[in-house]
């Protein structure tokens, strides 16, 4: 909370100056993906994943933009929202929760053609590749035994979310910041 009332410096938490959201951009390497309950195993390419979460200050850009969140455009096919919900907690640098899929999905669509890039939300397989840097036996983004110091999750006790990458040794292998705990999703 503090760091946002100073104004958080970190790359890839806010805005440019040309009012678009500054996404860090982590590199995840390919790999092989076997999800629980599916007889399948799924080649993940190469892609690049958020360092961090969408913060409420880069999914206020979309909310504010003109050709943003009202535009028909970016919901083309999905079901259209027809007013964003407010967050719980609104500090700039803390994750946007009360997003839906529909919202999110727009949101990348207006973050795409803004940026000329192709952003999309992960695939559960691409997902988990990020999660565990590849391996299969890893059950957590750290080591594999459960550390609660490494997230904000429920036995933080914090009952909020908290300012996004606070919980470094929470990271993946590849440096992505809150993959477990901060949001429900």
């Amino acid at each position: 909370k503090i760091l946002n009332e100073f104004g958080d410096p970190r790359a890839g938490i806010g805005c440019r100056s040309n009012g678009l959201p500054d996404i860090l951009w982590i590199e995840i390497p390919e790999g092989k993906v076997k999800l629980k309950g599916i007889d399948h195993v799924f080649n993940v390419k190469p892609f690049r994943l958020a360092k961090y979460l969408v913060t409420n200050n880069q999914f206020g850009a979309f909310l504010r933009a003109e050709d943003g969140y009202r535009n028909d455009e970016w919901w083309r096919n999905i079901l259209q929202s027809h007013g964003a919900a407010q967050p719980s907690w609104p500090e700039a640098n803390c994750p946007r929760e009360m997003v839906s899929w529909y919202e999110a999905v727009a949101f990348c669509r207006w973050l795409s053609a803004r940026t000329g890039s192709n952003i999309y939300l992960p695939t559960e397989w691409e997902w988990q590749q990020a999660a565990t840097g590849g391996d299969p036996e890893r059950m957590y983004p750290w080591e594999d035994w459960w550390d609660s110091s490494n997230c904000n999750s429920g036995g933080s006790q914090l009952n909020r979310t908290t300012t996004v990458g606070m919980y470094l040794f929470g990271g993946t292998p590849q440096g992505v910041l809150d993959m477990a705990g901060n949001v429900w999703e």
